[in-house]
């Protein structure tokens, strides 16, 4: 996991292209496309939210003449990485239950349309340092923002929206014959949780995804990371839950929906659709044992290897190490170095005035793990050497190493000082 506090840390690789589906109401990754070769939707940018700090502005009195809560839109969607569960049916309704999935959320934004934001989505955000702004600020102060981070971070602000990926066990319920049903149901058991596990509004979340075949289903997943045991709990429980659900839903006397049954600020997106006798027609569908009938196997993403990216990051955590330890900068990356008998090799930095050569393996190119590599590498970095280069050797790994970073900056040292003390 990257976090804002590694050396070398580039805010830039947790920025993802995506695309909006406004028809279907889903979220996917830009490398995705839409069933039938449809148009792709709106494409935004997205940040990823690590190391996040708020800082509080203010409190809301009674006393305040306006006390605004700004809804958002928030589309969850499922990845396609998590350790196998089970499927099967409770009550009417199939079921699905998987360990350590991965949910994306994404805020594309405020609900309202009174944002400057282009088509709607996304925050005033400097993708450099993470310095934000309202979406409802003014044009002239969103303006002067991203000018002044331009001078400032070398890169002017951009409207993205924001992402995090929960690593959760998720109980999907659905889909329902009607669509609108998943969001009731969800909405309902959290009422009932709340009365019969004396939980907090926030212990167990739910949300609904559109799945592939456009067809709408609830999600129930525990934010807490690692888990908090309460989805297992739930299911222990689940008679007294969906009971408890029912008295609340039948005790309130509202024509259809109102906050002291299932509306509530955190569900605001879905107020259209919510409903308590909906609600309760739900309970009814899900009453009844779970009933697995098969195993879901594990499914794993293959990350493959940006060698782009790999050599960028590199420089990235070397250079840190350099800045952080006051010494000078190398004065080429990437540097080729002819050597005898018409060949040559790349050292990954080279500090040319003083002829040292730098090689970091292990990261920026996966082969030096090949043992016939490696001897190519010795005899490349011998005939170096011969010419009068001095030669440090590093893997990647050892840069984040404190003991061996601290080795390879001693020996990069004489090297170094011998140059100045000639």
């Amino acid at each position: 996991q990257m976090e804002a506090r590694q050396p070398g840390f580039n805010p830039q690789t947790l920025v993802e292209t995506m695309v909006w589906d406004k028809a279907h109401q889903r979220v996917v990754t830009s490398s995705e496309g839409m069933e039938g070769g449809a148009q792709p939707g709106v494409p935004f940018s997205s940040l990823r939210l690590v190391d996040v700090e708020l800082e509080p502005l203010g409190h809301i009195s009674d006393q305040q003449e306006y006390r605004v809560m700004v809804g958002y839109n928030v589309i969850a969607s499922l990845l396609p990485e998590h350790r196998g569960g089970e499927a099967g049916q409770v009550g009417t309704v199939p079921f699905r239950r998987l360990e350590d999935a991965r949910l994306r959320l994404v805020n594309l934004g405020p609900r309202s349309s009174r944002t400057s934001a282009p088509d709607g989505v996304g925050f005033p955000v400097c993708t450099v340092c993470g310095e934000a702004r309202s979406p409802f600020a003014s044009p002239a102060e969103i303006e002067n923002f991203s000018k002044g981070h331009e001078e400032v971070c070398g890169r002017g602000t951009s409207w993205v929206a924001l992402h995090a990926d929960v690593r959760s066990e998720l109980l999907l319920l659905g889909p329902f014959e009607d669509d609108a049903a998943a969001i009731n149901a969800v909405v309902a058991l959290q009422i009932g949780i709340r009365r019969v596990l004396e939980t907090g509004d926030q212990d167990l979340e739910v949300m609904t995804l559109k799945e592939a075949d456009d067809r709408e289903v609830g999600v129930l997943f525990d934010p807490m990371p690692g888990g908090s045991g309460l989805l297992p709990l739930l299911r222990q429980h689940w008679g007294e839950v969906i009971q408890a659900a029912r008295e609340s839903l039948s005790a309130c006397d509202c024509e259809s929906a109102c906050y002291r049954c299932v509306l509530n600020f955190r569900n605001q997106q879905h107020h259209g659709a919510l409903n308590r006798h909906a609600a309760l027609n739900a309970l009814t569908d899900i009453d009844g044992s779970f009933k697995a009938t098969h195993a879901i196997p594990p499914s794993f993403v293959e990350q493959s290897v940006d060698t782009d990216a790999a050599d960028s990051k590199a420089e990235e955590w070397f250079t840190a190490l350099l800045k952080t330890k006051s010494f000078p900068l190398y004065d080429a990356a990437q540097y080729q170095v002819s050597l005898s008998g018409g060949s040559h090799t790349i050292a990954d930095f080279a500090f040319t005035t003083a002829k040292v050569l730098v090689f970091i393996d292990g990261l920026s190119k996966p082969i030096h793990g090949n043992p016939e590599q490696q001897r190519k590498d010795k005899v490349a970095r011998a005939k170096a050497r011969a010419q009068g280069w001095s030669v440090v050797e590093s893997s990647a790994q050892a840069l984040k190493d404190k003991t061996m970073a601290a080795a390879l900056l001693d020996e990069l040292a004489v090297y170094l000082e011998a140059v100045e003390g000639d």
